[in-house]
């Protein structure tokens, strides 16, 4: 198995022989590497999506899938595409698998494994739990943005407030306190990069480094003693009673942390720059509800790509995917899909859909509710997307007068 991509080794010639060889083959070519990608991704899934929706990508050696009926469909067949990369035959593997391959991430898992870790955290999230959860959540969303300044203060609300809620969240659902925000988020935007089809070797070395200091750190927590009703003490408790392993308890925190904490903040950066770039009397910034949230998470899909592996040979949308094959899903192309007939799928869909959906809704009208009532007059001075993404959409800074 390829230790992550290549890319950057291959040189420019194979690059512009594998976008001439797409063009020749489908009539475009599928270039994450552009600037105007970067600008504006919708614009060029929706060219996908009307003239390529199963289009194969000779730089990322794998199948992008654009339209909302084959996506949809994908998600939904666990049996026929694996969330395991292990039996790919792609030339390029994730950089992402090689970071702990004997303890796979739960979003690369499949049933029976998948099913019963799934199960091991699914109480932490579920409606109840969320209930009991929110008055802590509220008051910790209203510290954070308190702590912003005074009104007509600059912020960059990237670092200042879309970060720092999903880990002050992660810490009241965990019960660990990990004393390190800067590098915390440091280490999560380093091994979620290695998740990134455009990643490189380099960025694959940067990953494990980063893994192995975020795992040290969630060691640290581990070693204090779990407070009763925490995803921490959950966890002991299945350690405990043989249902969990320690390495098995370990990784599901590992995975809440990076799939919780980044995909919330990315939402929120997106979400709060296009709310504080509406006029003052935008309806959209007097009311924050779980419609305008749901909204706005359908409209960002804070996670642009999910990836399967073909178990057998099969169609997708008239093309023939070999078995061992890589298809990456754009959720963010299928629920702008015109002929969408069917729920979004910013939370991905079927066994795998997110155990922690309810909970980002919670985060993100909490948020940018209390936002928007403290700082009415927010206004957007600049934002800069992050370069090089296309598994996320992030940001590197969202810049505000409050």
């Amino acid at each position: 198995m390829s230790s992550g991509y290549a890319t950057e080794n291959r040189g420019l010639a194979w690059l512009r022989r594998c976008l001439a060889e797409e063009r020749k083959e489908a009539g475009l070519a599928f270039n994450p590497f552009r600037d105007a990608f970067q600008r504006a991704p919708e614009e060029v899934y929706a060219q996908l999506r009307e003239r390529s929706p199963v289009h194969y990508s000779r730089l990322l050696d794998c199948w992008v899938v654009t339209r909302y009926d084959d996506v949809a469909r994908v998600l939904r067949d666990h049996i026929v595409f694996r969330s395991s990369p292990d039996a790919t035959t792609q030339d390029l593997v994730d950089p992402y698998v090689t970071l702990d391959p004997g303890r796979p991430s739960l979003f690369m898992l499949d049933p029976p494994d998948h099913t019963r870790l799934r199960g091991a955290v699914r109480e932490t999230f579920g409606p109840e739990a969320l209930r009991r959860l929110a008055p802590r959540l509220e008051e910790c969303v209203r510290q954070v943005v308190c702590s912003l300044g005074w009104a007509g203060d600059r912020v960059d609300l990237v670092p200042r407030f879309a970060t720092v809620i999903p880990l002050r969240v992660f810490e009241l659902i965990s019960g660990l306190e990990l004393h390190a925000d800067d590098r915390v988020t440091g280490w999560v935007r380093d091994v979620v990069g290695g998740l990134e089809p455009m990643a490189t070797a380099h960025t694959a070395d940067q990953a494990l480094t980063a893994y192995r200091a975020l795992g040290a750190c969630l060691d640290e927590g581990r070693a204090r003693p779990a407070r009763a009703g925490t995803l921490h003490w959950t966890l002991a408790r299945d350690v405990e009673a043989g249902r969990l392993s320690e390495a098995e308890a370990r990784q599901l925190l590992m995975f809440l942390i990076l799939a919780g904490t980044r995909t919330v903040s990315d939402f929120l950066a997106d979400a709060a720059r296009r709310l504080s770039a509406l006029p003052p009397g935008a309806p959209a910034r007097q009311r924050v509800d779980d419609t305008l949230v749901d909204d706005l998470i359908t409209r960002i899909s804070p996670v642009q790509i999910v990836a399967r592996t073909a178990a057998v040979p099969t169609d997708v949308g008239g093309r023939r995917i070999a078995a061992g094959d890589r298809v990456l899903l754009v959720l963010a192309s299928a629920n702008r899909d015109p002929g969408r007939a069917g729920p979004d799928v910013s939370f991905g869909g079927g066994i795998h859909r997110c155990v922690g959906a309810r909970l980002a809704r919670l985060e993100g009208r909490s948020a940018l509710a209390c936002l928007l009532e403290t700082f009415p007059g927010v206004r957007l001075a600049e934002a800069m997307p992050s370069r090089r993404c296309v598994t996320l959409r992030s940001w590197d800074r969202v810049i505000v007068h409050l």
